[in-house]
Parts: C-alpha cells; structure tokens; sequence
C-alpha cells in the first residue's frame, strides 16, 4: 500500500463497518484472507470484490467471485479510518 501505508505503519479500525453492503468503494479495509491480515482498498463488483494496492505496478488487483470469497475465506474485518507511520 506504498506510498500511502509502508509497513509496519499502525492502522484504526472499525470493526462495525465488515459486511460487503458496508463498504464505500475505494476506502481502505482490513481484511483476513486466509488467514492472512492484508490492507486493501475494496471494491464492490456485481460478481463479488476487487482488492486493489496504491502501488498497483508492484502488486496489481486482485477481483474475487461471491464463491471464491467463500472459498479462500476472505473475510472483511472493518473499514479502516486512520494511520499512522514513523520514520525509521
């Protein structure tokens, strides 16, 4: 999520806004995918989600069905609303 989230920066989250009908296209979500805690900006799609990057050269979208969403257990854990980073 370079240049916007480097990693290690600290995120707010709020864990109410995690359901497919709550997320506003193109904010930044939380999610566990698989196990995996990943930060995605998302995107609603009539056949599921897109999972976009800021440095989308680097790692380009991802789109999922409504069943492979259910399949690899991807699952929104809430809207992000703040961060934070440091230098090193």
């Amino acid at each position: 999520m370079v240049p916007v989230l480097r990693d290690g920066a600290t995120v707010g989250v709020n864990v109410g806004k995690n359901t497919l009908k709550d997320v506003v296209d193109g904010e930044m979500y939380a999610i566990n995918h698989n196990g995996q805690l990943r930060i995605k900006q998302l995107f609603r799609l009539p056949t599921g989600i897109r999972l976009r990057s800021f440095n989308r050269d680097e790692h380009p979208d991802e789109e999922y069905s409504f069943q492979q969403i259910q399949e690899q257990q991807l699952s929104i854990l809430g809207h992000v609303f703040w961060w934070a980073m440091y230098s090193r």
